[in-house]
């Protein structure tokens, strides 16, 4: 366990992944991974963002190795500059989905009872902003049945999320778009409801204004 959060710690120092305020020091305490004065839930969150940070990369890295191919070829072909291979579509649907499933929290691990840290860090991960209009922020943390109140990660806000190339940003805004307002179902693995789809809708709609296509449609509710 202890080498698997040590692990988990490097991974996000190396990615330069700080936009939850995770750094050693940037709320006022350290992540110390030893004994007594470990607090899990910053560790959870960390595990979290790693991950997410992870599946943000790799749609990168292979929607630019595809979109590359596929400029080398249809010059070698003679191909029309803006064909896109049916290889490129799969490489990216397959990342996109991925990163949606990461984004919507699919699999997290359900809590049976309460979870308290000691350092202070869930209260001020909880305050952190931005707050929509009714008040509500994809860094509130629930720690009673799951890790955080709604079923989404706040690193869609972050800028690694904002860096993704238009190909694959596409697809998961198209595709995020049909599932939270219900045209498509829940990813595998996505515990979700209604009620949760439709704020999760709203706050992206405020916090991510002209990000998602059709927002005007309305929510099945």
């Amino acid at each position: 366990m202890m080498r698997r959060l040590k692990s988990c710690e490097f991974a996000a120092e190396k990615q330069n992944a700080n936009p939850a305020g995770l750094s050693r020091g940037s709320l006022g305490f350290s992540l110390h991974l030893a004994g007594d004065t470990s607090d899990i839930v910053a560790l959870m969150v960390l595990e979290h963002q790693t991950r997410l940070h992870n599946l943000i990369t790799r749609a990168n890295y292979e929607t630019r190795q595809a979109t590359h191919l596929d400029k080398s070829m249809n010059e070698a072909l003679n191909r029309d500059k803006e064909y896109v291979s049916e290889s490129t579509q799969r490489r990216i649907a397959s990342v996109g989905d991925a990163l949606i499933a990461g984004l919507l929290l699919a699999n997290a691990f359900e809590l049976t009872s309460r979870v308290q840290g000691k350092s202070g860090f869930a209260e001020a991960f909880s305050a952190k902003e931005p707050l929509d209009s009714k008040g509500r922020s994809f860094y509130r943390l629930d720690l009673q049945k799951r890790l955080f109140r709604l079923p989404s990660s706040y690193l869609i806000l972050s800028k690694h999320f904002d860096g993704l190339p238009e190909p694959v940003m596409e697809y998961v805004r198209t595709e995020l778009h049909a599932i939270l307002s219900q045209e498509k179902p829940l990813p595998k693995g996505v515990r979700m409801n209604s009620s949760e789809s439709f704020a999760i809708l709203e706050m992206l709609n405020e916090f991510k204004s002209g990000w998602l296509a059709n927002l005007d449609h309305k929510v099945k509710r």
